[in-house]
């Protein structure tokens, strides 16, 4: 059975080796707080329909869950859906999760979620335009893409992600795809720019060497469930810091310094 703690960081579930770590903690307040910018576009009325594109553990869905949205959950991972379902659905439904999409699912969303997705797919644009798709008229789009191509590196590799993303060509392939650019925070700055290096020398590169047998698919596959979600260091940054550096990131969500992005977006 998984705990919600929120002055840790979110959820926890040892069964499963769930528990938030850095990146994962910065970007669940960036999205709390767009969340909080947006709900008012999308309704305030509870059971609105959302669909989380690549949910991994479930731990974002279940976040949205929370919010009173009813959720829907989409990863072609076999492993995400058994995580995910075991850890949320066991004593009650909580999450709605999808082994495929059809057209019966076009323009059925309110909202649309798709966290750290878009940077698997080596055609974006065709991706947006299939996402777009599912999303009623006038309908938003929440997406969150990793920052900076300067910052491309074994992190990056070990995932199966294709690029990072700069804010300006962000927003042209969103409004080339039929989306209108809403609000964007740039989240992480200054605690996941400080870790950069350690958790590189101390995770990333000994992933990548380990990951470089797999395809792309299947780094894509492993990195939204499993090895990602245990965090290892808690002793030496605890969680409550974190959850504290989360909020102080948002003196500096639009300074452009941090490694992610989070965008709101409308279609239109």
């Amino acid at each position: 059975m998984f705990t919600y703690d929120e002055k840790r960081g979110g959820v926890f579930c040892p069964g499963h080796n769930l528990a938030p770590y850095p990146g994962r903690i910065m970007r669940r307040q960036a999205l709390l707080d767009v969340v909080a910018d947006i709900r008012p576009r999308v309704g305030g009325e509870e059971g609105k329909k959302c669909l989380e594109i690549g949910y991994g553990t479930g731990i974002f869905s279940y976040e949205l869950y929370r919010m009173g949205f009813q959720v829907f959950g989409y990863d072609f991972s076999a492993s995400a859906f058994n995580t995910a379902n075991a850890v949320f659905n066991t004593d009650k439904q909580r999450l709605h999760l999808k082994r495929e999409l059809s057209e019966a699912d076009h323009g059925a969303y309110d909202l649309l979620v798709a966290l750290e997705v878009l940077e698997h797919n080596e055609d974006d644009a065709q991706t947006l335009l299939g996402w777009r798709k599912l999303i009623k008229e006038s309908g938003l789009l929440l997406l969150s893409v990793p920052a900076r191509m300067k910052y491309f590196g074994a992190q990056d590799r070990s995932a199966g992600h294709f690029r990072r993303y700069e804010k300006s060509s962000l927003k042209t392939l969103l409004e080339s795809c039929g989306f209108e650019m809403l609000n964007v925070v740039n989240y992480g700055f200054p605690i996941l720019n400080a870790l950069r290096l350690p958790a590189r020398l101390l995770v990333y590169n000994k992933r990548y060497k380990q990951m470089q047998q797999h395809t792309q698919r299947a780094r894509t596959q492993m990195s939204g469930a499993g090895h990602a979600d245990r965090y290892r260091f808690h002793k030496l940054s605890p969680y409550r810091l974190l959850v504290a550096c989360s909020k102080i990131q948002r003196i500096f969500y639009h300074c452009d310094c941090g490694p992610g992005y989070l965008v709101a977006a409308k279609k239109i």
